[in-house]
């Protein structure tokens, strides 16, 4: 499974050198990353994440931004994914991998409640 999502960098997201600060960057891979996690899972569920890298390989200018999640293997009780982050450009300016735990969203087509 994938998952593909435009975000908008906004001036208060901004390093003081002008570029998008690494933890914004980082909360929009988890959040790809862990929607693909979700999209896979045979019923509604979420896919908290257990562990995350993730490697800054260009400043991230202000704008519109592309990221893309994607699944590398799902287990029963892990899914390991990866993402990147684009410029408009197609231009690669982040990349992430991630382990997540699969997890069915209470009260959901029948799940458990929490």
């Amino acid at each position: 499974g994938w998952v593909e999502a435009a975000f908008h960098g906004r001036d208060e997201m901004l390093n003081p050198g002008g570029n998008l600060q690494g933890g914004m960057i980082s909360a929009i891979l988890d959040e790809v990353m862990s929607l693909a996690a979700c999209v896979i899972q045979p019923k509604p569920g979420m896919a908290p994440t257990l562990q995350m890298t993730t490697n800054f390989l260009r400043p991230a200018p202000a704008g519109r931004l592309v990221a893309r999640g994607e699944v590398v293997r799902a287990g029963r009780s892990t899914i390991h994914t990866q993402g990147w982050l684009r410029d408009p450009d197609g231009k690669l300016l982040a990349q992430a991998v991630a382990a997540c735990v699969p997890k069915p969203m209470a009260g959901a087509y029948g799940a458990p409640d929490a």
